[in-house]
Protein backbone atom coordinates (compact mmCIF):
# COMPACT_ATOMS: atom_id res chain seq x y z
CA UNK A 1 0.00 0.00 0.00
CA UNK A 2 0.94 3.19 -1.15
CA UNK A 3 1.73 6.36 1.55
CA UNK A 4 -0.85 8.34 -0.37
CA UNK A 5 -2.93 5.45 0.48
CA UNK A 6 -2.00 4.67 3.59
CA UNK A 7 -2.79 8.55 4.62
CA UNK A 8 -5.70 8.78 2.65
CA UNK A 9 -7.54 5.66 4.95
CA UNK A 10 -6.20 7.63 8.39
CA UNK A 11 -7.88 10.47 6.91
CA UNK A 12 -11.04 8.25 6.92
CA UNK A 13 -10.41 6.69 10.37
CA UNK A 14 -9.98 10.12 11.86
CA UNK A 15 -12.82 11.79 10.39
CA UNK A 16 -15.07 9.35 11.00
CA UNK A 17 -14.06 9.24 14.54
CA UNK A 18 -14.65 12.84 14.64
CA UNK A 19 -18.13 13.32 13.12
CA UNK A 20 -19.24 10.16 15.58
CA UNK A 21 -21.76 11.86 17.28
CA UNK A 22 -21.66 11.86 20.83
CA UNK A 23 -24.26 11.42 23.86
CA UNK A 24 -26.90 13.77 23.99
CA UNK A 25 -26.95 15.63 27.37
CA UNK A 26 -28.66 18.02 29.22
CA UNK A 27 -26.49 20.59 30.66
CA UNK A 28 -28.42 23.22 32.85
CA UNK A 29 -31.61 24.71 33.32
CA UNK A 30 -34.42 27.07 34.80
CA UNK A 31 -36.63 24.91 37.85
CA UNK A 32 -39.62 26.48 39.47
CA UNK A 33 -42.58 24.77 40.64
CA UNK A 34 -45.80 26.32 42.98
CA UNK A 35 -48.28 25.03 45.00
CA UNK A 36 -51.32 26.51 45.89
CA UNK A 37 -55.12 26.05 47.53
CA UNK A 38 -56.66 28.75 46.45
CA UNK A 39 -60.01 28.15 47.42
CA UNK A 40 -59.24 28.06 50.92
CA UNK A 41 -60.81 31.60 52.25
CA UNK A 42 -57.46 31.60 54.69
CA UNK A 43 -55.28 31.17 51.48
CA UNK A 44 -53.09 34.07 50.41
CA UNK A 45 -50.55 32.72 47.82
CA UNK A 46 -48.58 29.89 46.32
CA UNK A 47 -45.45 28.38 47.65
CA UNK A 48 -43.27 28.89 45.29
CA UNK A 49 -39.76 27.56 45.01
CA UNK A 50 -37.03 28.28 42.64
CA UNK A 51 -33.42 27.10 41.21
CA UNK A 52 -32.42 29.42 38.22
CA UNK A 53 -29.82 28.21 35.81
CA UNK A 54 -28.81 24.92 37.79
CA UNK A 55 -26.32 22.38 36.82
CA UNK A 56 -28.28 19.15 35.96
CA UNK A 57 -27.17 15.64 36.89
CA UNK A 58 -25.28 16.15 40.04
CA UNK A 59 -28.20 15.39 41.93
CA UNK A 60 -32.10 16.91 42.82
CA UNK A 61 -31.85 20.66 41.19
CA UNK A 62 -35.01 21.50 43.07
CA UNK A 63 -36.54 20.97 46.64
CA UNK A 64 -37.71 22.90 49.98
CA UNK A 65 -34.34 24.86 50.20
CA UNK A 66 -35.09 26.47 46.88
CA UNK A 67 -37.87 28.12 48.56
CA UNK A 68 -38.57 31.72 47.57
CA UNK A 69 -42.37 32.33 48.61
CA UNK A 70 -44.73 30.94 51.07
CA UNK A 71 -47.28 33.67 52.00
CA UNK A 72 -49.80 30.91 53.38
CA UNK A 73 -47.61 29.15 54.77
CA UNK A 74 -48.02 25.74 52.91
CA UNK A 75 -46.54 22.44 53.55
CA UNK A 76 -46.17 19.45 51.23
CA UNK A 77 -44.90 19.65 47.08
CA UNK A 78 -42.12 17.85 45.69
CA UNK A 79 -38.38 17.36 44.42
CA UNK A 80 -37.25 17.84 41.00
CA UNK A 81 -34.68 15.71 40.18
CA UNK A 82 -33.56 16.23 35.97
CA UNK A 83 -30.48 13.54 34.95
CA UNK A 84 -28.04 14.61 31.80
CA UNK A 85 -29.78 11.93 29.83
CA UNK A 86 -33.40 13.22 30.33
CA UNK A 87 -34.61 11.57 33.01
CA UNK A 88 -36.94 13.65 35.45
CA UNK A 89 -38.01 12.04 38.52
CA UNK A 90 -40.18 13.82 41.03
CA UNK A 91 -40.75 12.75 44.37
CA UNK A 92 -43.35 13.80 46.77
CA UNK A 93 -43.18 15.24 50.40
CA UNK A 94 -45.50 15.71 52.80
CA UNK A 95 -43.44 18.15 55.45
CA UNK A 96 -45.34 19.72 58.21
CA UNK A 97 -48.99 18.50 58.24
CA UNK A 98 -49.01 17.83 54.95
CA UNK A 99 -50.56 20.50 53.02
CA UNK A 100 -53.89 19.50 50.33
CA UNK A 101 -53.29 22.09 47.05
CA UNK A 102 -55.84 22.58 43.94
CA UNK A 103 -52.97 23.58 41.91
CA UNK A 104 -49.82 21.96 40.92
CA UNK A 105 -47.01 23.29 38.56
CA UNK A 106 -43.20 22.40 38.18
CA UNK A 107 -41.83 24.00 35.01
CA UNK A 108 -38.03 23.06 33.36
CA UNK A 109 -37.20 25.64 31.20
CA UNK A 110 -34.31 27.39 29.65
CA UNK A 111 -33.02 23.56 29.09
CA UNK A 112 -29.18 24.10 27.96
CA UNK A 113 -27.92 21.06 25.95
CA UNK A 114 -24.19 19.74 24.79
CA UNK A 115 -25.05 19.56 21.63
CA UNK A 116 -27.39 21.51 20.58
CA UNK A 117 -30.58 19.02 20.64
CA UNK A 118 -33.93 19.85 21.35
CA UNK A 119 -36.64 17.86 23.94
CA UNK A 120 -38.86 16.52 21.25
CA UNK A 121 -41.46 14.38 23.60
CA UNK A 122 -41.60 12.16 26.33
CA UNK A 123 -42.68 8.85 28.25
CA UNK A 124 -44.14 8.09 30.88
CA UNK A 125 -41.45 5.43 32.60
CA UNK A 126 -43.70 4.82 35.84
CA UNK A 127 -43.83 5.31 39.61
CA UNK A 128 -45.34 4.36 42.96
CA UNK A 129 -47.76 7.10 43.06
CA UNK A 130 -47.13 10.44 44.01
CA UNK A 131 -50.46 12.10 44.33
CA UNK A 132 -52.72 11.07 47.67
CA UNK A 133 -56.29 12.37 48.51
CA UNK A 134 -59.27 10.49 49.49
CA UNK A 135 -58.47 8.11 46.24
CA UNK A 136 -57.61 11.11 43.85
CA UNK A 137 -54.66 10.37 41.28
CA UNK A 138 -54.56 13.19 38.74
CA UNK A 139 -52.39 12.98 36.13
CA UNK A 140 -50.92 16.23 35.12
CA UNK A 141 -51.23 18.10 31.90
CA UNK A 142 -47.82 18.06 30.12
CA UNK A 143 -46.76 20.50 27.46
CA UNK A 144 -43.14 20.45 25.75
CA UNK A 145 -41.34 22.87 23.72
CA UNK A 146 -37.86 22.77 21.77
CA UNK A 147 -36.06 23.77 25.70
CA UNK A 148 -39.14 23.51 28.15
CA UNK A 149 -41.35 20.76 30.16
CA UNK A 150 -44.42 22.13 32.54
CA UNK A 151 -46.62 19.73 34.53
CA UNK A 152 -49.44 21.00 35.87
CA UNK A 153 -52.66 19.86 37.80
CA UNK A 154 -55.78 22.08 38.58
CA UNK A 155 -58.69 21.11 40.32
CA UNK A 156 -59.66 24.42 41.42
CA UNK A 157 -63.69 24.68 41.14
CA UNK A 158 -63.94 21.22 41.86
CA UNK A 159 -65.00 21.13 45.62
CA UNK A 160 -62.44 20.36 48.24
CA UNK A 161 -62.84 16.88 47.57
CA UNK A 162 -60.59 16.89 44.59
CA UNK A 163 -58.19 18.67 46.50
CA UNK A 164 -54.62 17.03 46.65
CA UNK A 165 -51.54 16.32 48.59
CA UNK A 166 -48.47 14.70 47.54
CA UNK A 167 -47.54 11.62 49.30
CA UNK A 168 -44.52 11.20 51.24
CA UNK A 169 -41.74 9.08 49.14
CA UNK A 170 -44.01 9.23 46.09
CA UNK A 171 -42.55 9.42 42.18
CA UNK A 172 -43.61 10.08 39.36
CA UNK A 173 -40.75 9.60 36.55
CA UNK A 174 -40.73 10.67 33.10
CA UNK A 175 -37.92 10.69 30.05
CA UNK A 176 -37.80 13.25 27.85
CA UNK A 177 -37.35 12.36 24.28
CA UNK A 178 -33.96 14.66 23.24
CA UNK A 179 -33.25 15.03 19.28
CA UNK A 180 -29.75 13.60 17.62
CA UNK A 181 -26.63 15.43 18.47
CA UNK A 182 -25.76 17.78 15.98
CA UNK A 183 -22.38 16.52 14.05
CA UNK A 184 -19.92 19.81 14.29
CA UNK A 185 -19.47 20.95 10.45
CA UNK A 186 -15.84 20.71 10.70
CA UNK A 187 -15.56 16.84 11.09
CA UNK A 188 -18.46 16.60 8.41
CA UNK A 189 -16.73 18.50 5.82
CA UNK A 190 -13.02 16.97 7.11
CA UNK A 191 -15.31 13.38 6.12
CA UNK A 192 -16.10 14.39 3.18
CA UNK A 193 -12.78 15.61 1.93
CA UNK A 194 -11.56 12.40 2.65
CA UNK A 195 -14.52 10.37 0.74
CA UNK A 196 -13.64 12.93 -2.12
CA UNK A 197 -9.80 12.33 -2.02
CA UNK A 198 -10.55 8.78 -1.83
CA UNK A 199 -12.41 8.50 -5.03
CA UNK A 200 -10.05 10.18 -6.99
CA UNK A 201 -7.39 7.68 -5.58
CA UNK A 202 -9.90 5.04 -6.93
CA UNK A 203 -10.19 6.32 -10.63
CA UNK A 204 -6.38 6.65 -10.64
CA UNK A 205 -5.74 3.33 -9.95
CA UNK A 206 -7.98 2.76 -12.24
CA UNK A 207 -6.76 4.74 -15.05
CA UNK A 208 -3.48 2.97 -14.58
CA UNK A 209 -4.62 -0.14 -14.70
Amino acid sequence: MSTFTKSVCALTVAAAFMAAPASAAIVSADFRAEFDLPEASFGSGARVLENLGASVGAGVELDADDEIANPSSWDGGVDVDLAADGLLTLTGREEGFGGDFDFASVMISNVMFSQGQEIIGFTVVGGTGIFSSAGLSPFPTVRIGSDFLSLSVDTTGSGNVSDFFFAEGGTAIFQLELSPPQVPLPAGGLLLGAAVMGLGLARRKKRTA
